[in-house]
């Protein structure tokens, strides 16, 4: 596991809640039991790697790769995903995937049925997630949503666009992340983490947008 991961994944593992940025540290000084750790508990962090399809620069998104982690990033699910189409751009310097990788993946039928199972219920944390519940082919409701591209505190840095989560990382956590090809493991815990540091900021701001689409 290299230096970034492991300051990401440590900090997950702290029972504070909400987590500040002190918490992210090399060392982890407090630990949820292993548990608690492992639990499905009531979030789920997720993150997809995209494949290329259709046309000659495979302008089609394409699931390739899923990673489920929990409130704490614990590795739920992890597994390298068959196209339904064929590849036309592996896109291996951003998604890390390659067609060796192809050897024991799932079916996306699979894929999506553990996702949905996975799901039901739960606060639902990522980035741009509508990438990639589209790729997924599932619907979620909106109010269980927790988007780090949303969030408009996050947004400043963007002048008011969804920003990368590499610059969210960066500017908010301290840390460089997507230093190479993109991690899906990474991206879902970079995510949780800054919705976990971000908690009661990102919870006020839902309610109050649902307070407003009343009148």
């Amino acid at each position: 596991m290299n230096n970034v991961a492991s300051e990401i994944e440590s900090a997950l593992w702290n029972p504070h809640d909400p987590l500040t940025r002190a918490d992210i540290r090399p060392r982890k000084l407090e630990v949820v039991p292993d548990d608690t750790r492992k639990s499905y508990g009531s979030y789920i962090g997720i993150d997809c790697e995209y494949v290329g399809v259709r046309g000659f620069n495979g302008i089609e998104n394409e699931l390739a790769r899923i990673s489920i982690i929990n409130y704490y990033g614990y590795v739920l699910y992890d597994v390298f995903v068959r196209p339904k189409k064929k590849v036309v751009d592996w896109r291996t310097w951003i998604s890390g995937v390659t067609p060796a990788n192809m050897i024991d993946a799932v079916s996306f039928e699979e894929a999506r049925g553990r996702a949905e199972f996975m799901l039901q219920g739960k606060i639902l944390v990522g980035h741009a997630l509508q990438n990639d519940l589209k790729v997924l082919r599932i619907r979620y409701p909106q109010q269980y949503i927790r988007d780090t591209s949303n969030y408009a505190y996050f947004r400043q840095i963007s002048g008011g666009r969804p920003p990368a989560l590499k610059a969210l990382s960066q500017r908010f956590l301290g840390v460089s992340i997507q230093n190479g090809p993109h991690c899906s493991i990474e991206d879902a815990r970079t995510a949780m983490l800054l919705y976990r540091i971000y908690k009661r900021g990102f919870e006020n701001s839902i309610v109050t947008q649902r307070q407003r689409n009343r009148y």
